[in-house]
Order: C-alpha cells, then sequence, then structure tokens
C-alpha cells in the first residue's frame, strides 16, 4: 500500500510591539490520489471507483502574546 505524501510552506513574523507578534503562514500539503470505491444501491458487490485528488493549500494568521 503506497500512503505517502508531502507538505512545504513558509511564514513570515513581525513584531508589531514589544510584547505583540504577528504572523501568516502558509502550507501546500499534497497526500496523493486516493480510489475511493462507493457500493451501488441494490447491486450487491457492484461499486463505482472514483479517483481524488487530496491536495491542499493552508493560510493561517497569528497573533502572539509574549509576557
Amino acid at each position: 500500500v503506497d500512503k505517502c505524501g508531502w507538505v512545504a510552506g513558509l511564514g513570515i513574523e513581525y513584531m508589531l510591539m514589544q510584547n505583540v507578534v504577528v504572523g501568516v503562514k502558509y502550507q501546500h500539503v499534497d497526500l496523493g490520489t486516493a480510489n475511493p470505491s462507493f457500493p451501488i444501491s441494490g447491486a450487491p458487490g457492484v461499486g463505482v471507483s472514483v479517483p481524488m485528488k487530496q491536495n491542499y493549500d493552508l493560510v493561517k494568521a497569528t497573533v502572539s502574546l509574549k509576557y
């Protein structure tokens, strides 16, 4: 079973004040292609396999308070 993927990302932070840091982060996640099988109602043992790409792009904004 081939279950592998990869992640690449970058981010930046900026000290807004002495105790407040803001930032933004980006990640691209690629988990390959899955081929789930969906059964057809009323037809035992018969199903449809649909290839589905599993790629995600994530953007996260952050605010950190330093004490």
